[in-house]
């Protein structure tokens, strides 16, 4: 009966350092998703934080269906890429193919909009009514603006 104590002692001691080496494990890859997931966050919210739109003015020219042109300030820190800049008409995504961006005061990097750069988005397709307008850049920055046509 001695023997069958000890072994069953021995085995309960195993079975203890297996569940608390089990916790210990879990709880160090927990934490290491956590701390990589806070830093991605960390790293989005700093690009956000430095990309920043202006909308200028929104002018509108044509007949029916109307053309508009939208001035845009980029006043944060990032250099644009004009075929990276989306635009949303009530709140619906505009194709690239029928969006023509260009940059009015390229001062320093051909091509590419810099800080304080301006630009223009243009459509040529948009009907009368109100219209709400969002330019978004490659960061996910944008700026939105109201126009009424007709």
């Amino acid at each position: 009966m001695g023997f069958g104590t000890i072994v069953g002692q021995v085995m309960f001691i195993i079975i203890i350092m297996i569940f608390v080496a089990n916790a210990l494990i879990q709880y160090n890859l927990n934490s290491t998703a956590y701390n990589e997931a806070k830093t991605a966050n960390t790293k989005i919210n700093s690009q956000l934080e430095k990309s920043k739109l202006e909308i200028l003015s929104i002018d509108s020219f044509g007949s029916d269906p109307q053309s508009i042109n939208v001035t845009v300030k980029n006043t944060g820190e990032y250099k644009l890429d004009p075929d990276l800049i989306d635009l949303y008409i009530n709140n619906s995504k505009i194709s690239r193919a029928s969006v023509t961006v260009n940059i009015i005061t390229d001062i320093i990097n051909p091509d590419l909009i810099d800080s304080g750069e301006t630009f223009q988005v243009i459509n040529n397709n948009l009907g009368n009514g109100t219209h709400y307008i969002s330019i978004v850049d490659e960061y996910s920055a944008k700026d939105s603006d109201i126009i009424t046509i007709g």
